[in-house]
């Protein structure tokens, strides 16, 4: 679901507790030892025990359900509807912890995620229903999965900071692997059916076989952020800095200076009168900042200390803070 929060009257609500998913149906939090599911007039449609190491935690939001996974382990199935929710501890000796981010399956009742047993990582395709394995990938001697992105139903993914990897996300079979001898920094973007990655402060383009190199003059990059109609936005300057650059034209297009490292990127959309822009909510140590990435400017400015991790959750967006409360931006009403 597209978040778009209005730049007109933004605004923040914080709840004394966390929160794991919002939208204006539908919100996910703790209460007390249970994790409750309740719709936007308060009433509580369904309760789980709450499973331990609750802030670490992936969720994906299906048409009717609502699957999440606590601690890289525990799995939690809302039916959006309120029926009787599922709850489970995953076979970790037999699949691995998840340690990677949950992704849509083409199969029914399924989700595709990335995990680890012993020194060795995996791609899975699980039915949370049956708990069963529908496929898995390669298996790899590794120490981690550090970026996985899905478009047009292929799953990328950088292997400890230095091995690409493709997959067919229905099967999990690998069709390409590329090596590199510098480290990848996260993140990876999918673009004109290859992918887009940094290395040693540049940036390279890939389809599998070969690679092409771009420096950018007088920018060295730290870290891509996203794409949009050939423009790439990334940081710069050990990520203090925000930039636009054009993929066909080869040109910088614009930088914003910082003082501050980003820790944290998050796109959304934003809208202003009728307008609707593209919106980067960037996260420094104690400091959120709004930037409008169409125009190429700052649009907000908020103090948030605590702070450890945004997501968007359908049409809000949610900041985790160290204290267990959570900070919520809703996003407009459609």
């Amino acid at each position: 679901m597209e978040c778009i929060i209005n730049l007109e009257s933004l605004g923040t609500e914080t709840r004394k507790k966390p929160v794991f998913y919002a939208s204006h149906d539908l919100v996910v939090y703790k209460e007390g030892r249970h994790i409750e599911l309740a719709n936007c007039a308060g009433e509580v449609l369904a309760q789980v025990p709450c499973p331990p190491n609750a802030r670490q935690y992936e969720y994906l939001d299906l048409d009717d359900a609502l699957v999440f996974i606590f601690g890289g382990k525990d799995l939690i199935l809302f039916d959006k509807s309120g029926e009787a929710p599922l709850s489970y501890r995953i076979e970790t000796d037999r699949w691995g912890k998840v340690i990677t981010k949950l992704y849509p399956s083409h199969h029914k009742n399924a989700v595709v995620f990335g995990t680890k047993v012993q020194d060795r990582v995996q791609f899975i395709n699980f039915n949370f229903v049956n708990q069963e394995r529908i496929s898995q990938s390669t298996s790899w001697k590794v120490n981690g999965i550090d970026d996985v992105v899905v478009k047009n139903g292929t799953l990328y993914s950088i292997l400890d900071s230095s091995f690409l990897v493709s997959c067919r996300i229905e099967t999990c079979e690998t069709l390409w692997t590329r090596f590199e001898y510098s480290l990848i920094k996260p993140k990876i973007i999918p673009y004109n059916r290859g992918l887009l990655y940094t290395c040693q402060n540049v940036l390279k383009f890939s389809r599998g076989e070969t690679s092409d190199l771009t420096k950018i003059p007088m920018i060295q990059i730290s870290n891509l952020i996203g794409v949009q109609d050939d423009h790439l936005f990334l940081t710069s300057n050990q990520s203090k800095n925000i930039c636009a650059y054009n993929l066909k034209d080869k040109k910088l297009i614009w930088e914003i200076v910082g003082q501050s490292p980003i820790l944290e990127t998050l796109l959304v959309k934003g809208q202003k009168l009728y307008d609707i822009d593209l919106v980067l909510l960037a996260r420094m140590k104690d400091d959120l900042s709004i930037l409008n990435l169409t125009e190429g400017r700052s649009s907000h400015y908020f103090k948030l200390p605590g702070a450890y991790r945004m997501r968007q959750t359908a049409d809000h967006v949610l900041v985790h803070k160290y204290n267990q409360h959570t900070d919520m931006i809703p996003g407009i009403r459609k």
